[in-house]
């Protein structure tokens, strides 16, 4: 289990976001320093998930890629 308390509050800077998971994805990110391999995120949305998980990658000192997959394309967002 993730002690999220422990972790810093992550808002991304420059992509928009609309989650309260971030600081778990900067964490999760780096806990695969050295592990061979790519991370892949489905479904990036306003992308603050993606720059979470490149943000966690580079805090790490493992830099890598990131692929990001939007299956709804330019679909506007409704609230």
């Amino acid at each position: 289990m993730i002690d999220v308390g422990s972790l810093a509050p992550f808002t991304p800077k420059t992509l928009n976001g609309d989650s309260v998971y971030y600081e778990i994805l900067r964490w999760a990110a780096g806990q695969v320093k050295g592990v061979p391999g790519f991370t892949c995120e489905i479904g990036l949305r306003q992308g603050g998930g993606t720059e979470s998980i490149v943000q966690g990658s580079i805090d790490a000192l493992d830099p890598r890629v990131h692929v990001a997959i939007d299956p709804y394309g330019d679909i506007e967002y409704g609230m």
